[in-house]
């Protein structure tokens, strides 16, 4: 889940498309003369490796001529 405040000209959407596992989310946030930056949080895996996550986010094709910002718990 994730809390917004709201800015005129402030875009978010949630990136189902590079990815769709419970415990990643992955979101772009784009505001008026800004790069689009790409935002993925990782949430706490306690059925699997801690590098589980880690190593899924490694293989995802994202821009990497793009702001990336790396979170969670």
């Amino acid at each position: 889940m994730v809390y917004v405040q709201y800015r005129p000209g402030l875009e978010i959407a949630l990136r189902l498309d590079i990815i769709q596992d419970c415990n990643i989310q992955i979101l772009t946030a784009s505001f008026p003369e800004h790069p689009t930056t790409i935002i993925i949080n990782m949430y706490n895996d306690k059925d699997h490796k801690n590098d589980r996550i880690s190593k899924i986010i490694c293989q995802l094709l994202l821009a990497l001529d793009q702001p990336i910002i790396i979170t969670g718990d």
